[in-house]
């Protein structure tokens, strides 16, 4: 048997001292979503939706969202929305109407910034979400005046999960705009490096400090614009070692040296040979 132990320090989602109402929950089918429903928001409450089947479009403050299985739609106070099946596609869903929801640092009855896109795919949290609302809509319609409690409680444990999952893929976007930052200063670095290339040059052409560009691409590559570069130009003047006939000094110059002094040596502590024994040595053992 394994257990599981509750951490000590935890982040608090909601708003200490203040409970989460429920208001309805409801399961709705096909038969139920035929046609289109108006536009409308609601400024007492947040709206949970859950796709559990089918493909739909949803349109929300002005914007269309394609939504299918296993996505999360998540809408704040005020927000204007109106959803509809696809053509000939059955969709069905679970919709949670909470309020009393206050989240640290975001508007009252708001789950995630208005900035934000509200579809949120649930991915591996689709089962656990799916039976979380299912218990919400079991308990909630349950004649025990206890089971309201507990819908209750589940709304709130609802909240905290959408919450997670908005939060951990804010981190994947940026993770992954970081990522296509660093693609863009290496490919200018691969374009520029046998020019007089230097971390000003680079974090001026993106508009950036060079410490933030620096931070970026070692995050990506592993190493620093200026190791890379060097890396670059050693790898260049490799090929044209073994390649060509050039003398050193024109290699040198061509990938972007101002001397044979500072190829020479930057080359000795690369690759553990000058430029003119590699050159032998790498014809003799071609």
């Amino acid at each position: 048997m394994t257990y599981v132990r509750q951490k000590k320090n935890f982040a608090h989602v909601i708003s200490d001292m203040r409970i989460p109402k429920l208001l309805c929950i409801g399961h709705e089918n096909a038969d139920y979503r035929k046609g289109a429903r108006a536009m409308h928001a609601h400024d007492d409450r947040i709206e949970i939706i859950l796709v559990e089947n089918g493909n739909g479009i949803f349109t929300i403050d002005n914007k269309k969202y394609k939504v299918g299985k296993g996505d999360l739609i998540v809408l704040g106070k005020g927000c204007i929305h109106q959803e509809h099946a696809v053509h000939d596609v059955n969709l069905s869903v679970y919709n949670c109407a909470i309020t009393n929801v206050h989240i640290r640092g975001l508007e009252d009855n708001t789950l995630i910034p208005s900035e934000s896109s509200p579809v949120i795919a649930a991915k591996e949290e689709y089962p656990r979400l799916l039976s979380t609302f299912q218990l919400i809509h079991h308990y909630a319609k349950a004649k025990n005046p206890y089971d309201a409690e507990t819908a209750v409680t589940f709304s709130k444990a609802l909240i905290g999960i959408c919450y997670s999952l908005y939060e951990n893929r804010e981190e994947e976007q940026s993770q992954d705009e970081f990522n296509v930052l660093g693609h863009s200063i290496k490919k200018y670095i691969d374009a520029h490096y046998k020019e007089d290339l230097f971390l000003h040059d680079i974090s001026e052409h993106f508009k950036m400090s060079k410490f933030y560009m620096a931070h970026v691409f070692k995050n990506m590559t592993g190493l620093s614009p200026m190791q890379y570069i060097i890396r670059r130009r050693i790898g260049e003047g490799q090929n044209l070692l073994f390649d060509t006939d050039m003398s050193i000094t024109d290699i040198a110059m061509t990938i972007g040296y101002n001397s044979s002094n500072h190829f020479h040596t930057a080359f000795v502590k690369m690759v553990g040979l000058t430029p003119k024994q590699y050159r032998i040595q790498s014809r003799k053992s071609s």
